[in-house]
């Protein structure tokens, strides 16, 4: 089931989804009106992967094949999205760039999917759904098999973008 927000008439969500103008952040946009996603990727909105508005991809899978396919599919399509942000899949954080924050995506077993946000302090964090908290995830856990306590189990992939 996709939860759609209620967003703020402070901010012009609709008219620039990605935030490519850069007019929304952490201090100006309530933290309930933006997933993990909106908080990895810059966007502070609701940000979905793989979908648009005729169909939503669901993220569930039984096999390693089908995580990983699921994974290629959301991956294709922000690369894509974010192709004016200089959105790439990294193996190392040694290839970060300077202008560049690392982020970690995964999708799940019961069709959700979750990102973690890497600081310039290298410090990770992530935000659940529409909670107004975000929260701290040691580096270890990040490379681990799964992450918040076992839900996230599909491929891990690292991305970096523009900041």
């Amino acid at each position: 089931m996709v939860v759609i927000p209620y967003f703020s008439n402070e901010v012009p969500y609709a008219e620039d989804t990605l935030n490519s103008k850069r007019n929304r952040n952490i201090k100006n946009t309530r933290k309930m009106d933006y997933n993990c996603g909106g908080y990895a990727l810059g966007t502070f909105n609701w940000y979905l992967p793989c979908t648009n508005e005729a169909e939503h991809i669901p993220l569930d899978f039984e096999t390693k094949e089908e995580a990983e396919a699921l994974t290629e599919t959301c991956v294709k399509a922000m690369l894509m999205e974010f192709e004016e942000r200089n959105l790439r899949v990294i193996d190392s954080l040694s290839c970060l760039e300077i202008n560049e924050y690392a982020f970690a995506f995964r999708i799940s077993s019961d069709g959700d999917f979750h990102y973690v946000r890497r600081h310039s302090s290298g410090q990770w964090y992530h935000k659940c759904g529409a909670e107004s908290i975000i929260r701290h995830m040691e580096k270890e856990e990040v490379f681990t098999t799964d992450w918040c306590d076992g839900r996230y189990d599909g491929p891990i992939v690292l991305f970096a973008i523009h900041k």
